[in-house]
């Protein structure tokens, strides 16, 4: 539960970064998530899991259309690390989204977390491995790049903003060797 409530609050701080106090109404789904507890009063509880349910079919929706978006092409190798491979999605899913969205709709909002330790010092990023691909949807290189290096990520949706994807350590995995 506290990694999840970190994670929320890691989003909620990357919408505001992203689209200012405009991503305000989006967070009343995510605060009863981040302030409930296992003892909450059964009302809490109920809403707590409306707001996740809520929150699941908003991911689903980013997911279908991280699904939806083709890249043409796509090539990853040491020294490149996952800031590089942030960096590239996050301008790929704006270049090959949808062209029925609006230009300024377009893409995704990427949060890494994990590469700053909790006391503010830079950590080591992960190296990628040898990665190519072409003709791949936008979620399985994601994905597959994501997995090579023991990283998940996590979709949120506020109003006014831009989907986030929040890309982190997988909890509790060892995470493979570094060429």
């Amino acid at each position: 539960m506290k990694t999840r409530n970190m994670l929320l609050v890691a989003a909620m701080t990357a919408a505001t970064a992203y689209c200012g106090e405009s991503a305000a109404p989006g967070f009343a789904k995510l605060g009863a998530m981040a302030n409930s507890t296992v003892a909450a009063p059964k009302s809490e509880e109920k809403a707590c899991a409306a707001a996740k349910s809520d929150l699941d079919a908003d991911a689903a929706k980013i997911v279908q259309r991280m699904k939806a978006i083709v890249l043409p092409e796509i090539a990853f190798a040491p020294p490149q690390t996952m800031v590089d491979a942030v960096d590239f999605f996050r301008t790929a899913s704006k270049k090959y989204d949808s062209a029925e969205i609006p230009e300024d709709k377009r893409g995704f909002n990427f949060f890494l977390n994990g590469v700053v330790s909790e006391d503010g010092e830079t950590v080591e990023c992960p190296t990628l491995l040898v990665f190519n691909a072409k003709k791949i949807s936008f979620y399985d290189a994601l994905k597959a790049i994501c997995d090579s290096v023991g990283y998940t990520f996590e979709a949120y949706t506020f109003e006014g903003c831009n989907p986030i994807i929040v890309v982190k350590p997988k909890e509790d995995e060892v995470k493979p060797p570094r060429p």
